[in-house]
Parts: structure tokens; C-alpha cells; sequence
């Protein structure tokens, strides 16, 4: 029997960065279990629903303004509890992520 690990399209990094999120007019915080080009799976103490449209910005530095960010657009797919507290979030991306600096943004 096949997992599902084998039907993925795109690798999967598993990088702890911090993540902001925007949902509407909202900016929540939150942080990377693993990212792949299209797509990403956090960790955040905020509920999101799925079918959510969302904007995203990975950061590289603790600080926006120090380096540049991944950014990104896409879709709530998954919402789970998580173990630790808070929830597991897998976003969908509807294009790959892009390199953004800051300074242009």
C-alpha cells in the first residue's frame, strides 16, 4: 500500500520560520513546520477556516526590515488541533512562492 508521502508533488523542507498571515484585514502571527513550493504547513494559536483565502510572508530574520521574505497567496486545505496546543494549518499555494525584499514591498 502507498503513503501518502509518495504522492506529493513538491519536497518538503521542514523549516521553523516565522510566518505572518494575513486573513482579511487580519495579521496573525504564526510559525513554519515545513514548506514546499506550493504550499506550507504552520503551527498558529489562531483559528482558520478552511477554504480561507490567505496572504503570506515566510521571514527569514526575527525582523521584517533585516532580510527578505517568501511570499505568497493561497487557501486554507487543513485545520487540525494541535497536540501542544493552538492548530496545524496546511496552506495551498495558488502560485509558487516568490522572493520579495522588504524595501519593495
Amino acid at each position: 500500500m502507498s503513503s501518502p508521502n509518495e504522492f506529493r508533488k513538491s519536497v518538503r523542507y521542514p523549516l521553523h520560520l516565522p510566518v505572518t498571515v494575513k486573513l482579511g484585514t487580519a495579521e496573525i502571527s504564526a510559525r513554519s513546520e515545513n514548506i514546499c513550493r506550493n504550499g506550507i504547513l504552520l503551527s498558529s494559536d489562531f483559528l482558520m477556516l478552511k477554504g480561507s483565502s490567505v496572504q503570506l510572508a515566510v521571514h527569514f530574520a526575527q525582523s521584517v526590515e533585516m532580510g527578505a521574505s517568501l511570499m505568497g497567496r493561497g487557501r486554507v486545505l487543513r485545520v487540525e488541533p494541535n497536540v501542544s496546543g493552538g492548530f496545524v494549518v496546511a496552506i495551498g499555494c495558488e502560485v509558487p512562492f516568490r522572493i520579495a525584499n522588504p524595501a519593495r514591498m
